[in-house]
């Protein structure tokens, strides 16, 4: 979740928190995964890749501030790691497709609405092997066959309590830990 700073202040990348301390409640399928630290700071785009590296899943949150960078990295991703599974969400991202996948051919999966649960489903369904027809709230290209496929909408959460916090779970612990040596 690339932001912009202001001066040293720097705004902590919480859609993507939220989304890992909901996936931490889960602990079968938490131990299955390893995230890398949070990339927040704007950055060139080859620097940005190098500290992504090659992972088998690429995440990216996107607004309207960091939509063309998102687009420049998942491009240069694609490039360097082709096998990489790389998904967009945030608000940026259509409900209404159009051309999206066509525009876009280097991603994969794009989340519309609350990715919380959605993004539970979608992991748990890529640990398993499955694929993603029966997840709501994603859309997806799926590039063996060239189809894009929508997948119905989610329902929105109406109990924010299933969703912990990133400041109380230690989602954020070691951006913190980093600030206090700033």
């Amino acid at each position: 979740q690339l932001n912009n700073a202001y001066g040293k202040q720097q705004y902590l990348p919480y859609s993507v928190g939220i989304l890992a301390s909901y996936l931490k409640q889960f602990q079968d399928l938490w131990g299955q995964l390893e995230f890398r630290p949070f990339l927040y700071k704007r950055d060139g785009v080859n620097r940005l890749v190098e500290q992504i590296g090659e992972v088998d899943v690429l995440g990216l949150s996107c607004y309207i501030w960091n939509f063309r960078l998102n687009m420049a990295i998942a491009q240069e991703v694609r490039r360097r790691y082709p096998d990489c599974l790389i998904i967009v969400g945030g608000p940026h991202v259509p409900d209404r497709l159009g051309d999206f996948f066509e525009r876009y051919p280097f991603l994969d999966v794009a989340f519309h609405g609350e990715g919380e649960i959605t993004f539970y489903e979608f992991l748990k369904a890529l640990a398993e092997g499955h694929k993603f027809q029966n997840i709501q709230g994603l859309s997806y290209h799926d590039r063996q066959t060239s189809q894009v496929i929508r997948n119905p909408r989610r329902n929105r959460l109406d109990d924010l309590n299933v969703v912990p916090s990133p400041y109380l779970t230690g989602i954020f612990d070691h951006l913190f830990e980093h600030f206090k040596e700033v």
